[in-house]
Formats: structure tokens, C-alpha cells, sequence
């Protein structure tokens, strides 16, 4: 949506755009099931002028700690995979914890046991 609307402005919201758009990109990049050489190396590209730009179009913004760990992401997904390689395990793990939890805000009392139509 940005785009159209800021797409063939010249100016400030142009810069904007170009701004957000890297940071797209390196999300996007980020998120891909499989990982290059290439592809490390354009997601760096991306964060890296995302970062440099953020002063000049923000003067009055602090950098966020977060933007710095987005900084070492290129280097995570060389050393180990892509993110979802090494964060899949954590969140089954807790899928699982969360499907044995009580949910039903009745403090105390455990929910029936699934009974199977098998049984006899």
C-alpha cells in the first residue's frame, strides 16, 4: 500500500519508503527456509543501509538495541541455518507444554482424560 501511495513521490516519504522497504527485504530474507552465501550477504546489505539510514530520515529517534541484534543476524544464519532451522524445536516444545496445560480458568481441576470411541 505504501507504494502506490508514496511510490512516485519525490522527497521525504520517498526516503521513507526506501527505508521501510530495506527492512522488508531483510525480513523477508531472514525468513526463507533455505540459506546462501548470496543471500546472507543481501540480507547484511539490506540491514546495513537500513541501519546507516535511520539517523538521517529520524533525527530525533535513539538506535534500539534490537537494531543492533538485526545487525548480527547475517552472521547467525551463516554459522547455524535459517532462523526457523534453529527456532522450530524451542516452539514445539512449548506447543506441546501448552496443549498439556489447563486452560479451562478453573483453578485445581484437571480437564477428563480424552476417552477413546475404542475402548470397550
Amino acid at each position: 500500500m505504501l507504494i502506490h501511495l508514496w511510490g512516485h513521490i519525490a522527497g521525504r516519504k520517498r526516503d521513507m519508503l526506501a527505508y521501510f522497504m530495506d527492512l522488508v527485504s531483510a525480513v523477508r530474507i531472514a525468513n526463507m527456509q533455505i540459506m546462501s552465501q548470496q543471500q546472507i550477504k543481501a540480507y547484511d546489505d539490506c540491514i546495513r543501509h537500513y541501519a546507516s539510514h535511520c539517523k538521517e530520515l529520524y533525527l530525533n529517534e535513539t538506535l534500539k538495541p534490537v537494531l543492533h541484534a538485526a545487525l548480527h543476524i547475517g552472521q547467525i544464519l551463516d554459522l547455524f541455518s535459517p532462523v526457523h532451522a534453529i527456532s522450530a524445536p524451542f516452539y514445539k516444545r512449548y506447543i506441546n507444554f501448552f496443549h498439556h496445560m489447563n486452560t479451562n480458568k478453573k483453578l485445581g481441576m484437571q480437564q477428563p482424560p480424552l476417552v477413546s470411541v475404542c475402548n470397550i
